[in-house]
């Protein structure tokens, strides 16, 4: 794996993708609390629009399919709409920006490489749900030549996950719990004083 990437070409693709992400999480928590999500709902299933941002026009959709229902059923068909909606949140927007899909390994130039995997092979994503700590950072090229990269760092407690993964932009961070209450204790701070 030789190092022919130039310090502009990273900092260009983790720019867009940073962009593409925050922009994503934007439109998704302002379409939540707007109600702009259950507007964009009703008028794709019962008026038949389609390509809606907020909306998943993917084979799995807007309900949830039954691997997931097998695991999570609420019992309520809306409730496991909106909570399926908070695992694939606008994906119709997140979809505009496809990046090349990897399953096939052997269409994957890697030009760079730095891991510290404790089991697995070096494009997995590290992840503590499947016992796969440390870090991995990959630049690579896919057949049609477009750059892609990617970071990860899983803990036994956390997964931080960040790039290209499978045809898009991915970011997670696992448990979000943390993040969450650390979030609203910032708020709380800020409107109390």
């Amino acid at each position: 794996m030789s190092n022919n990437l130039k310090t502009s070409q990273k900092l260009g693709y983790w720019v867009r993708c940073i962009a593409v992400l925050v922009s994503w999480f934007l439109i998704s928590f302002i379409g939540f609390l707007s109600g702009a999500v259950i507007i964009a709902h009703i008028l794709k299933h019962h008026f038949g629009v389609k390509g809606l941002w907020l909306q998943n026009d993917s084979k799995d959709g807007d309900f949830p399919p039954q691997w997931w229902l097998d695991k999570y059923d609420t019992g309520f068909k809306y409730l496991n709409a909106i909570l399926w909606w908070f695992r694939n949140h606008s994906w119709n927007y997140i979809c505009l920006f496809r990046q090349p899909g990897t399953p096939d390994k052997k269409y994957v130039n890697v030009l760079e490489s730095n891991y510290n995997l404790n089991k697995g092979h070096y494009l997995e994503w590290a992840n503590h749900r499947e016992g796969i700590y440390g870090s991995n950072y990959q630049a690579y090229r896919v057949k049609n030549g477009r750059l892609c990269m990617r970071y990860s760092f899983a803990n036994k407690w956390f997964t931080f996950q960040i790039g290209s993964g499978g045809d898009r932009y991915k970011m997670m961070l696992v448990p979000l719990w943390p993040v969450l209450l650390l979030i609203a204790i910032v708020v709380f701070a800020i409107v109390k004083y």
